[in-house]
């Protein structure tokens, strides 16, 4: 694509969303800015050219499943990004938006996810006395070593505590089946994926709130190809009728988008 091309692309997109985003607005969660996230869907697309291959609506679609879920989609906190796949765009929780999500919940206390590398002093036991420890090896060849294994482990308000841990198989058999399998992130940042694959899993057997299922449901539809959007009763109303969250409508002025803008994205989805 030219740079006129992305230009004017661009600047239809940006048009389109600020006409969106009255709708966008009363279905995000309260703790939301819009003039933050107009900005941040804004730099997504300068940023990502290839989202301009998607449709609008798709794009649409995707910025108003993660405002309902309360999670920015590609800033630098990491909580969800805007990936584009042909035509289409979707949103995916990251691994720090499932945590974000894990919170809010109230009945979760802490969540820690973690990897293990070969030189790593590491035990896993089931059965009626089970055991998790994992003491690092911290020594300057670890970052290159080969990852072993991912664990999480998610303390409950209540004290109880879920955790669970996956091989380095069970996480590349993930992967294979993932259509970004061999590109992005899990090429880049294996191991926050491998994080994060664990953390999707961990938290399936901790209490959930309604926005969880929501989330997991759309990180599912990613790593298989669906589209989800049963989940979002959001988008089967008419603009003029998409009513407020029980997080209540937020409100703000959304701002012209300055030139060359863009705010930094991670890479994990």
């Amino acid at each position: 694509m030219s740079n006129n091309a992305l230009a004017k692309d661009t600047k239809s997109f940006t048009e389109f969303l600020k006409k969106r985003m009255p709708s966008i607005q009363r279905v995000a969660a309260s703790h939301m800015r819009p003039d933050r996230l107009y900005r941040i869907v804004l730099a997504n697309v300068s940023r990502t050219p290839a989202l301009l291959n998607c449709t609008q609506e798709s794009i649409f679609r995707a910025v108003m499943q993660a405002a309902e879920l309360g999670l920015e989609p590609g800033s630098a906190v990491g909580e969800g990004y805007l990936v584009p796949y042909k035509d289409q765009c979707q949103f995916i929780p990251g691994y720090r938006g499932l945590i974000s999500l894990a919170f809010r919940s109230g009945h979760v206390r802490s969540v820690k996810a973690n990897v293990v590398y070969q030189g790593d002093d590491f035990e896993y036991e089931e059965g009626l006395e089970p055991k998790l420890r994992h003491k690092p090896a911290f020594d300057k060849e670890r970052k290159v070593a080969e990852i072993t294994f991912a664990y999480c482990v998610v303390m409950l308000e209540s004290g109880g505590v879920i955790y669970d841990v996956m091989t380095r198989g069970e996480i590349d058999a993930i992967r294979q089946r993932s259509r970004a399998g061999n590109s992005g992130p899990w090429v880049t940042d294996y191991a926050e994926m491998a994080k994060k694959t664990v953390t999707r899993r961990c938290l399936k057997y901790a209490p959930m709130s309604v926005e969880m299922s929501k989330a997991l449901a759309l990180d599912h539809a990613a790593d298989s190809g669906e589209v989800i959007d049963a989940e979002f009763e959001s988008l089967d109303m008419p603009e003029d009728e998409i009513a407020p969250t029980k997080t209540e409508k937020v409100t703000g002025k959304i701002p012209d988008a300055p030139e060359g803008e863009a705010e930094s994205q991670g890479a994990l989805v």
